[in-house]
């Protein structure tokens, strides 16, 4: 472990990391940023080859990303491959692959973390150090990633390699800014692993970093997703309960926030929750202790996940109600219509499309039999002209807060749409203003 410790010191040691995706690829962007020799292992083709021209797979808006990659590949200090057998000569490690929940049994599917073990372990350098990016359920560490790589490789944990987990802590949009700046919590299954791992970090992480147990390293993270995901539960809750009362939730939580006590308290209610990790988190974080639910240890955090799940996907359903109700009003056949839905990707300015609130919508929208066209100018598929989409349209849905769609005048929108019905799932217009454009509105928490 000295040696190991010396050489990422001395910036010598060699780094694999597997999974180029939103977090792999800044990360080893990062660290070739810092001169360290990094390779990075992707399954998809079509990405490495895009990666080894200096052309950045990731669309969107990221900071800096795109010249990043083309400079650490210029200067030959960041390549990508397919191949495993690059991890011969690897003294460090980092996984940072996919791990979502069955989305029927909501239990952890672990096979691209198994596979990505699998295929280390008959190519790993003994003496070398493991470390998990990846979100994974309390226990993970101990009950997976350890006898996965012990049997894939034949070696032991502890004695002829080493295993950390650094949970990323990373938002689409924001990914360099919060990778360098963010802290960070770094654990390990013994604490010297855990602090010869913080002393990579150290070489491209400006926040505070903290070493810690692996369980207890699995735990932050999956609680931080999870009590994020609970407090949007809340605000959609009161959003519902804003339209069962008549009243604006937006406003309701402005006032709200003027208790000092209150200011930070809460998140903003929306058409759904997406993204990679959010809708999985929390029950990652339950997924182990759900097996005894009835213990009292476990059972309330249990309800409590589900509840608030069961809250925030229920959300693109909601707006599917307000569209019905929106029809009713101006009396026509909904079957007739054309339906625009503006926003594919979960987040704004962002063109990720994992757990897509807008694909769960047009669900609901193809079950009735309805005609929908989608528009997102960040995903390639639904790119376009704005103007010519809207034309024509009976019902508009914003579905992602683009920063596009904010710039749009509800005056402009009228004299475009065939229709009148608006269906605003982020709050991104006023509803007085809309009804004075002749618009029926239809608002999350503001009807």
């Amino acid at each position: 472990m000295e040696t190991l410790r010396k050489k990422i010191k001395n910036k010598s040691a060699n780094i694999v990391i597997i999974g180029l995706g939103y977090v792999g690829l800044p990360v080893a962007c990062l660290l070739a940023k810092n001169n360290f020799s990094v390779v990075g292992l992707d399954k998809e083709i079509k990405k490495v080859n895009l990666i080894n021209k200096g052309i950045s797979p990731i669309q969107g808006e990221e900071p800096d990303l795109e010249n990043l990659i083309k400079k650490v590949v210029k200067a030959k200090k960041f390549f990508a491959t397919t191949n495993y057998s690059v991890c011969k000569s690897a003294d460090v490690v980092l996984i940072a692959v996919e791990t979502p929940v069955d989305p029927k049994t909501n239990i952890p599917k672990y096979k691209a973390l198994k596979n990505a073990l699998n295929s280390l372990g008959g190519n790993i350098n003994p003496g070398s150090l493991v470390i998990i990016e990846s979100t994974i359920a309390p226990g993970t560490m101990k009950n997976v990633v350890r006898p996965t790589l012990e049997k894939s490789s034949g070696l032991l944990e502890g004695k002829d390699f080493y295993l950390a987990n650094c949970p990323e802590r990373v938002t689409p949009g924001r990914l360099l800014h919060q990778l360098e700046n963010w802290p960070r919590v770094v654990g390990g299954l013994n604490r010297k692993t855990a602090e010869v791992a913080l002393e990579l970090y150290k070489k491209f992480v400006k926040g505070n970093l903290s070493a810690t147990t692996s369980i207890s390293a699995e735990i932050v993270k999956t609680e931080e997703n999870s009590f994020r995901d609970m407090q949007i539960a809340t605000a959609n809750s009161l959003a519902l309960l804003c339209e069962y009362f008549g009243a604006n939730v937006y406003e309701v939580i402005d006032l709200i926030k003027k208790d000092p006590a209150r200011k930070n308290s809460y998140l903003l209610p929306g058409s759904g929750v997406g993204g990679h990790c959010l809708p999985k988190d929390g029950y990652l974080k339950i997924s182990f202790a759900k097996k005894h639910k009835d213990n009292d240890l476990v059972k309330y955090s249990v309800q409590l996940v589900e509840l608030s799940r069961k809250i925030n996907e229920f959300m693109p359903r909601h707006v599917f109600d307000l569209l019905e109700d929106g029809f009713k009003e101006v009396n026509i056949e909904k079957r007739d219509v054309k339906i625009v839905v503006l926003g594919y990707a979960y987040m704004a300015n962002s063109d990720d499309i994992r757990n897509s609130p807008t694909e769960v919508f047009l669900k609901f929208c193809k079950k009735e039999g309805l005609k929908t066209k989608v528009h997102d100018p960040f995903v390639k598929k639904y790119a376009g002209s704005l103007e010519e989409i809207i034309k024509g349209a009976d019902a508009l849905v914003f579905m992602t807060a683009h920063d596009e769609y904010k710039k749009l005048a509800l005056g402009k929108i009228k004299s475009l749409m065939k229709g009148k019905v608006l269906i605003d799932g982020r709050n991104l217009f006023d509803k007085e203003k809309a009804w004075k454009n002749g618009l029926v509105y239809r608002g999350i928490g503001n009807v």
